[in-house]
């Protein structure tokens, strides 16, 4: 919300006014709209005005407005796959051309979205040192209290202060949420994916190393749609992994990753992970005392030398414990039976041999 004026934002004090200095100073004080009513402000200052703002420009108002908010309305998307279809097709042109939408019959009980607004308060009214914790107005951080994004570059500030959450690619951990309202937000959360996964616009994955731990009451239709089992790399899985973890990894060209995936039988994703960060700290290691830990920065000479070589890997595979080897792990081994006989042919035939010499 931004406030208009009539009088020229107050004549006779406009010319001295410095607009910048107040933004930045309220920017700095992180602590929004909601620090200016604790501190007493009794007035508006003059950055949420806007000089030229004239709300007769452009008459728009409720009544001849054709302007409307993309309606989502998720009634019946359960049974019918066509009305779930077309739903899905509504989404995504909000989504291209707004940007937003409204949910409507989404299925969250009133008194949990009731709770959503009494959590969101609670953060708004708790400490403002609480609140300076979450304070930023970068869009990379997950969970970000601020006024708004523009703020420096709109023409008058907005009369409100914003918690926002960035839930995609990667989602906030439960602990990175505001301890005020992180319990309601989770739910909120749950039951929006819950929601969404009926439109089969996401897939909620759950992993477990656990699966004899999982209750059989949620395997059955309509919980859990499907089990992944996601088993311990072959060879080729291995070596497949090995490159991804590596790929940024300046190796030596004596590196021979095809002879370290046959060498890793049952290591996981997990294993093999920390197998190549051992294999670099070894490398690092070996260039501790070229290395002064009081420089910021280290010499372009010494990291140009330092690269990671098959000694370094077979060090760190002295040192690791595989997880999968704590149960029995067999590998079938990608043998032919013709390769089986002619080895047992010639076994035979050494023993004959061995009897005749005898």
């Amino acid at each position: 919300m931004a406030a208009t004026s009539t009088d020229k934002l107050e004549a006779g004090t406009v010319s001295s006014y410095d607009r910048k200095s107040e933004i930045k100073a309220f920017d700095d004080s992180k602590t929004g709209v909601q620090g200016l009513v604790e501190n007493g402000v009794t007035k508006v200052p003059l950055m949420f005005y806007c000089e030229n703002s004239n709300l007769n420009d452009g008459v728009t108002s409720a009544s001849n407005s054709k302007i409307s908010i993309p309606i989502i309305d998720l009634t019946g998307i359960h049974d019918d796959p066509i009305l779930r279809d077309h739903v899905v097709g509504k989404v995504r042109y909000a989504c291209e051309k707004w940007g937003f939408f409204q949910v409507i019959n989404h299925g969250i009980p009133t008194h949990v979205l009731d709770e959503m607004i009494k959590g969101t308060c609670r953060f708004h009214h708790q400490d403002a040192k609480a609140r300076k914790e979450y304070y930023t107005r970068k869009v990379s951080r997950k969970v970000a209290y601020l006024s708004y994004y523009t703020l420096f570059e709109d023409p008058s500030a907005d009369w409100r202060d914003t918690l926002a959450f960035s839930l995609a690619p990667h989602p906030p951990e439960a602990e990175e949420f505001p301890a005020v309202c992180r319990f309601v937000i989770i739910v909120i959360l749950l039951l929006l994916l819950s929601a969404l996964a009926h439109l089969r616009l996401i897939s909620l994955p759950l992993p477990t190393n656990r699966p004899n731990s999982i209750d059989p009451a949620l395997k059955r239709s309509g919980r859990f749609d499907s089990e992944i089992d996601i088993g311990v790399p072959d060879e080729v899985g291995r070596l497949e992994v090995l490159r991804v973890h590596t790929k940024n990894m300046k190796l030596s060209d004596a590196v021979d990753l095809e002879r370290i995936a046959k060498d890793t039988h049952g290591y996981v994703d997990a294993d093999l992970t920390a197998l190549c960060t051992e294999a670099a700290l070894q490398c690092i290691r070996e260039k501790m005392d070229v290395i002064d830990l009081e420089d910021e920065s280290i010499d372009a000479e010494v990291l140009n030398s330092m690269a990671v070589s098959n000694e370094h890997f077979h060090t760190a595979l002295g040192t690791s414990n595989p997880f999968a080897l704590r149960e029995t792990v067999v590998e079938v081994p990608n043998v032919s039976c013709g390769r089986i006989l002619e080895a047992l042919k010639m076994s035979s035939v050494s023993c004959k041999r061995s009897a005749i010499l005898g």
